[in-house]
Parts: structure tokens; C-alpha cells; sequence
């Protein structure tokens, strides 16, 4: 039998990075490691391009966790685009079904995102000790790669600090040589 006999499995976003760039620098194009689990309980890792001619993709962050196929004679894997989880469109509507959520709760209520997301109770926490303000944190403290990291993860972003630049690829150049 001819071509790949794909199979459903779920799969851990572990690493990203930027595989290429357009000549204009307008687009590109994202590589990803995934852990995956397969249903009868194997477990490999294995590295996923984005899907080809698809306007709905939204790129997962570390940590995150979507459908995959994977072909278990060749181990390679793909998303799984009809995942809502990596859907721009269903992103959306679930960020306006939250706003909404907000505004029609009673006052002086906690918010329902901070209620759903522990991770979002302590960005606001953090927020709060801070009273907003600016905080400085020494790139050689393990803990605020660990921070960074939550904080990237908890709004949206992507990437993880590395060793050898804690301000990761969302720090300013000035940032960086500090």
C-alpha cells in the first residue's frame, strides 16, 4: 500500500523556533518539537512543520497540548487542523465569548478568565505586588527565565529564554546587552 496510514495522537508542544523567513521578511515559517502520545501509550518526540496552504493555523506555544496525526511506519507527524485549539477563527470567538462572559457578570465579581486560567491569578498577582510598575530582574537568576517563561506563556507569546540570552527573542536590543 502507497502513502501514509495517519493515525490520531495527542502531542506536547516542547520547543519552537523560526525555521526560515521570506526574502522581504514579511513571513515565516515555524518548526516545532513535539512529544507525542499515541493511544495505545507510546510516547516519541518528533519534529512538525506547519501546515501547508491553511489561513486558520494558529502557531501553539511551549507547553501547549493539540491533536497531531502521526504515520507509525515513518514516525512522521503533522497537527491536526480541524483542532480547535489551533484555530485562529475559534481563538477568536473564545476571546469574545470571555469578553462577554465579563460584562455580564455582577460587579465587584472576579473575573472569568482569572477564574479559568490559575496561571492568569498570578500574572494579576504579580501585577499587584508590583502596583504595576516596572520591575527589574537579574538575567542570571534561574527564576526569572522561569518567570519569563510563565508570563510568555500566560499571555500568548512564544518562546523560551535561553542560557545564553535570559531576555529571549521579545527583549529590546538595549535590554539584551544590559
Amino acid at each position: 500500500m502507497f502513502g501514509k496510514q495517519w493515525m490520531p495522537a495527542e502531542g506536547t508542544v516542547v520547543a519552537t523556533r523560526i525555521a526560515g523567513t521570506s526574502g522581504d521578511g514579511t513571513v515565516s515559517t515555524t518548526e516545532f518539537v513535539v512529544e507525542v502520545r499515541t493511544p495505545d501509550g507510546e510516547t516519541f518526540r518528533a519534529k512538525v512543520g506547519e501546515p501547508r496552504i491553511v489561513n486558520d493555523f494558529k502557531s501553539p506555544i511551549v507547553g501547549a497540548v493539540a491533536r497531531v496525526e502521526f504515520d507509525p511506519k515513518s514516525r512522521k507527524v503533522r497537527f491536526d487542523k480541524s483542532d480547535p485549539r489551533l484555530s485562529w477563527k475559534a481563538s477568536e470567538k473564545a476571546q469574545q465569548n470571555s469578553f462577554d462572559a465579563a460584562l455580564n457578570q455582577a460587579p465587584d465579581s472576579q473575573p472569568a478568565t482569572a477564574a479559568a486560567d490559575p496561571r492568569l491569578a498570578q500574572l494579576q498577582a504579580f501585577m499587584q505586588a508590583t502596583d504595576g510598575g516596572v520591575t527589574r530582574l537579574d538575567p542570571n537568576n534561574p527564576d526569572t527565565a522561569a518567570l519569563r517563561d510563565m508570563l510568555l506563556r500566560a499571555t500568548g507569546g512564544r518562546g523560551a529564554a535561553s542560557a545564553a540570552d535570559p531576555a529571549g527573542p521579545t527583549g529590546s536590543p538595549t535590554e539584551r546587552e544590559a
